[in-house]
């Protein structure tokens, strides 16, 4: 009987908490842009999009439920509690949400045996609401996504992958279903048309500099030689 492959963390996890779509959802207030009181794209709604892209896409496929970490949390009151202690505080009323999420979903019926290990697909995104001018009118909103069997992800909006990363602008989860769409068939396309290499070099984020491993943020990226 063969072994099944333990689960690949594909998390840089620093700072970051392990946290349930449930919990986003029920837990968690919408930022949104002060000009017009329009919403962001919620955390929720990010993952649930990339991974209905991804059952789309990959119809008939083993699709798992995405793992998910998120950092930076944003705390506030409700009106009725500005007046009250802070140690007699419930949570109630109290508000929260996380700056910035990342997420893993991984395919384990697509995979390359590579030097003996196999290697599932997988998709990765990131968002960081600091990215956004939330002081202003509803604008695109930048989200980081990669595809490829060797992925890895930190909240700083650092993706490291041997496949095809992207970063999107997008004014509503219609245009996000598009835009996953849009990534994965361009890895799809370049993996065929590299003749059964096993991983694809298309854009490569070398190294994880230090600034990953704590709240500072300046993405650098490399280009290989």
């Amino acid at each position: 009987e063969p072994v099944k492959p333990k689960r690949v963390n594909h998390f840089i996890e620093a700072n970051s908490v392990e946290v349930t779509l449930d919990h986003l959802k029920n837990d968690n207030v919408i930022p949104v842009f002060s000009k017009d009181n329009e919403l962001t794209i919620s955390h929720p709604q990010f993952i649930e999009t990339v991974w209905e892209a991804a059952n789309s896409f990959y119809s008939g496929e083993q699709i798992e439920q995405p793992d998910i970490r998120c950092s930076h949390v944003v705390k506030g009151r409700r009106p009725e509690s500005i007046n009250k202690p802070k140690n007699l505080l419930t949570e109630a009323d109290t508000t929260q949400y996380y700056e910035r999420c990342a997420f893993a979903i991984d395919i384990p019926s697509i995979y390359e045996n590579v030097s003996g290990n196999r290697l599932n697909l997988s998709i990765v995104g990131v968002r960081a609401l600091n990215r956004e001018n939330l002081a202003t009118k509803k604008s695109p909103e930048l989200f980081r996504l990669a595809v490829s069997f060797k992925n890895t992800v930190c909240c700083n909006m650092c993706v490291f992958t041997d496949g095809y990363k992207d970063d999107i602008k997008v004014m509503s989860t219609k245009e996000l279903f598009r835009a996953t769409l849009e990534l994965l068939n361009n890895f799809n396309t370049a993996k065929n048309a590299f003749c059964g290499t096993s991983t694809v070099p298309i854009c490569f984020i070398r190294f994880f500099p230090s600034f990953c491993f704590s709240s500072n943020l300046r993405l650098r990226e490399i280009s290989p030689p």
